[in-house]
Order: C-alpha cells, then structure tokens, then sequence
C-alpha cells in the first residue's frame, strides 16, 4: 500500500445526528461506526494513549437542506486506512 494520505467521501442517509452536527458529535459517530464494524479498531483510536489522532473528519455540504450526512475521512496512517478499508 502506497505510504499515503488516503482521503475517502463518506454519505450516510438518515438521522445519525439529530441533534446537529458538531465536531465532538462528528468524532462520537464516527468512532461508533468503526467499532461496531470493527470493535478493536474502534477501541485503539479511542485510546486517549493514542495522542494525536492519525485521522480527521470533515463533513461536507448541509445535511439538513440535502437530508445526507457527507463526511471526507482522510488518514494518514496507510495500516489503519488498510484495515478501515478492508471493512468498509
């Protein structure tokens, strides 16, 4: 796998977030998402041991005008797109 960064449009439909989209709200789905897929990924950036996040999230246009939830995943570590990849 290429060394990286990877970057990867996410569109979820329906109310994942209901109460508005904001950055920690965001980050809480996001993580929630990853661990039901895949419970020790999700568990390893969670770790507060991680430090900085190898990740960021970005939504993209309006979710309430477009009734879709538009997120770009960009990662900069090429073993954790790997496995995010390999589910998803």
């Amino acid at each position: 796998m290429n060394p990286g960064p990877y970057a990867v449009v996410l569109e979820f439909r329906g109310k994942l977030l209901p109460e508005g989209v904001t950055p920690e709200r965001l980050h809480g789905a996001f993580l929630g998402l990853v661990s039901r897929g895949d419970r020790s990924l999700g568990k390893l950036l969670h770790s507060p041991k991680l430090g900085r996040r190898p990740f960021s999230l970005h939504p993209l246009g309006n979710p309430r005008a477009s009734g879709k939830l538009r997120l770009r995943l960009s990662v900069l570590a090429p073993e954790l797109f790997a496995r995010f990849w390999e589910r998803w």
